[in-house]
């Protein structure tokens, strides 16, 4: 297991890349929060899920870094973004069960795709909610326009049950979750 102070979010040669993923866990935590609020379950579970939902992205940055040290040749982002893609979810799950986290944030990191988050048992639905987050931060995140409907035909939207009020409320928070995540992301 790792900690965060063993320099897993300070990766040489890849710091625009963890600096953007921090920035992406944080409003994914951020929606999460709210999506939870809304819907009358635990806020705080849901952004712990959001956070961490990818907590394995960085470990295998680090651990990909720590290697090739001696190395005067680094993989360059597109080649290490594929190792990352194909084990972040494996190496999340290690830690979560290393640092024995809830039940829900193992869930989380585990199911938070949209055609596993259906398959979690948690009552708090942390990987349902981490799913939806993921959909409204990928919203702030990219240059597309996303409507209210398109989310709200989401199977993950269909399975929380909710409605397209709700979704417009999420949207119309795009810009204070920017303000939220701004000053945290160094």
């Amino acid at each position: 297991s790792f900690s965060v102070q063993s320099g897993v979010f300070n990766v040489d040669g890849y710091e625009k890349e963890v600096q953007g993923l921090w920035a992406y866990t944080l409003t994914v935590g951020l929606y999460g929060k709210a999506i939870a609020g809304e819907l009358g379950l635990n806020p705080e579970n849901a952004f712990l899920c959001g956070l961490l939902h990818a907590i394995g992205k960085p470990y295998v940055t680090h651990t990909v870094n720590f290697h090739q040290r001696n190395s005067d040749v680094r993989h360059p982002w597109p080649v290490l973004d594929r190792v990352i893609r194909e084990s972040y979810v494996e190496a999340g799950r290690q830690l979560a069960v290393a640092w024995e986290l809830p039940e829900s944030v193992r869930e989380a990191i585990m199911l938070h795709e949209d055609c596993a988050c259906e398959k979690a048992t948690s009552p708090v639905k942390g990987a349902a909610i981490t799913c939806l987050a993921r959909h409204l931060a990928n919203s702030i995140l990219s240059s597309d326009v996303v409507a209210e409907q398109q989310i709200t035909a989401l199977p993950v939207a269909q399975l929380l049950g909710v409605s397209q009020s709700h979704v417009a409320s999420w949207l119309d928070m795009r810009e204070s979750i920017q303000a939220n995540v701004a000053p945290m992301v160094i």
